[in-house]
């Protein structure tokens, strides 16, 4: 199997300024391979009682394996919820981070696993500082305050 080199992408900020996201494409698979892969992938998952759960954004192969082993395909609220209704005891989410998070929050008897923990977007940063008055309102998530940071004009 052939490693495809990493890319980066450019994209805009809020605030004008340029970012750049890394990227990992996915890896060249030999002809043949990708139907093995996908066969040994929804068999691992009915063995460990699991379920994928991948989001749009994802790539295509993640969310046909999604779809053909009893998972879904959907946005973040929806793949939490998926994973709440589903009898499995286990969710892979493929997506970004806070999509697991929201998985467990959901789900906290279950077991949420994350195949890249590095996973990103630039809508998924951390929040700027604001200048919101205190009676702002703050909403919890986790072991940090979030401030909603009113829209760019």
């Amino acid at each position: 199997m052939a490693v495809a080199k990493p890319i980066q992408i450019r994209f805009e900020r809020f605030d004008g300024n340029v970012g750049i996201a890394p990227a990992k494409p996915p890896e060249v698979l030999a002809p043949g391979e990708k139907a093995g892969l996908v066969e040994r992938a929804k068999k691992l998952l009915a063995e460990r009682d699991a379920v994928l759960v991948a989001h749009y954004y994802v790539h295509p192969d993640l969310q046909d394996l999604a779809q053909a082993s009893g998972g879904t395909v959907s946005d973040s609220l929806e793949m939490a919820r998926f994973g709440h209704e589903h009898p499995g005891k286990t969710i892979v989410v493929a997506g970004v981070r806070f999509m697991g998070e929201t998985a467990k929050i959901l789900n906290p008897e279950k077991r949420v696993l994350m195949p890249d923990l590095q996973a990103s977007a630039p809508s998924t940063s951390p929040p700027r500082p604001t200048s919101s008055p205190p009676s702002a309102t703050r909403i919890p998530t986790g072991s940090w305050w979030f401030t909603p940071t009113p829209a760019p004009p």
